[in-house]
């Protein structure tokens, strides 16, 4: 059991690092005179992937506001099966809005 466990949750730490990057970037685009830092992040899994290679992010900003920011991102197989849906919250600082 603990080795089924650690296996788990190791993928859904990869897969919710490779989510945060991709939001990051999506963010950065969307405001890159402002700096975000994330301070909630939940990964639903729902499918342990047969392969961690060539996982396929697509991030969406949802909300850009002076204080936060909240993003979503949906992480595919390269054969388009959904592995994982996270979100994140981000405080925003600096910048002009």
């Amino acid at each position: 059991m603990k080795e089924h466990f650690g296996a788990a949750e190791s993928v859904v730490g990869l897969v919710g690092q490779l989510a945060e990057r991709a939001l990051r970037a999506e963010l950065r685009s969307a405001a890159p005179d402002r700096g975000m830092d994330c301070f909630d992040l939940k990964v639903s899994l729902t499918h342990q992937p047969s392969s961690l290679e060539d996982l396929r992010p697509e991030a969406a900003v949802i909300h850009l506001g002076r204080r936060t920011a909240l993003g979503r991102c949906t992480v595919f197989t390269p054969d388009g099966a959904l592995v994982a849906v996270v979100s994140a919250t981000y405080r925003v600082a600096g910048g002009n809005r």
